[in-house]
């Protein structure tokens, strides 16, 4: 078994639930398909540092909960995020990253850093600060020897990080993330956890559907159980978080 070690969070993130701000909050929230509800939330909230799992059968409406949030499916009620009940797509691009299950429905350029740079913003220095990001990018996702290589001729863990790097490029608060780890061997898939372990202790949220059970043991902090479409939260998992830094392992 490999270690993942878990980073301490910012001193905003540990600070106790009742004086953190909610960076996402449902109330009343369903999303639609063909006007029948798919998923449906009722009343919660979601915190800086979050990792939330999504786990239920196969059909349940673990997917749908995640298009409803990014407004990708028709939607009632209210999901607000960071204070502010988007409505549409391009008013949640800034805040909200997602990852597809399929990393290839995500890919519309020809090369891996023509991937990045069709979202990254232009920074304030111009070009020379675009470029600068894109380096970084492709240096932290470990991308930079596959710049120039077609998105669709990497490996699936290739593709996955490229996806995670894509959706990350704007420096959203929430990332979303539909069964990341599917079809990685276990060292892509720890790697991948790593990643996203690094992340969340930067204060990004993390709300992946996953149904790997030792996943949502050792990395998430919190349990979202869909059953027909209902979104209801389960008791923590503490396995991995009984103590700050202690290690986590991971399969």
């Amino acid at each position: 078994m490999e270690r993942l070690s878990r980073s301490k969070l910012p001193a905003e993130v540990e600070a106790d639930a009742e004086n953190r701000q909610p960076i996402m909050s449902f109330r009343d929230f369903t999303g639609l398909r063909g006007g029948q509800i798919k998923t449906s939330v009722d009343n919660l909230s979601v915190y800086p540092g979050d990792w939330i799992a999504i786990i239920g059968a196969n059909g349940a409406g673990k997917s749908s909960l995640l298009l409803a949030i990014m407004r990708l499916i028709p939607t009632k009620g209210s999901c607000w995020i960071d204070g502010v009940k988007g409505s549409k797509i391009e008013q949640l691009a800034e805040q909200v990253g997602f990852v597809f299950q399929n990393p290839e429905f995500q890919f519309v350029t020809n090369s891996v850093e023509e991937e990045l740079l069709y979202s990254l913003p232009e920074a304030e220095g111009g070009k020379d600060a675009q470029q600068a990001a894109l380096e970084e990018l492709l240096r932290q996702y470990d991308l930079l020897a596959l710049r120039k290589r077609h998105p669709f001729q990497l490996s699936m863990g290739q593709k996955r990080r490229l996806s995670v790097a894509s959706a990350m490029v704007r420096s959203p608060r929430i990332l979303l993330l539909d069964e990341p780890t599917f079809g990685l061997d276990a060292r892509g898939t720890l790697r991948m956890l790593e990643q996203l372990e690094r992340l969340r202790a930067g204060g990004t949220v993390i709300v992946m559907v996953t149904h790997d059970e030792e996943i949502v043991q050792r990395c998430a902090t919190r349990v979202w159980q869909v059953e027909a479409g209902r979104v209801t939260e389960q008791s923590a998992t503490s396995a991995a978080h009984t103590e700050e830094g202690a290690p986590m392992v991971c399969k």
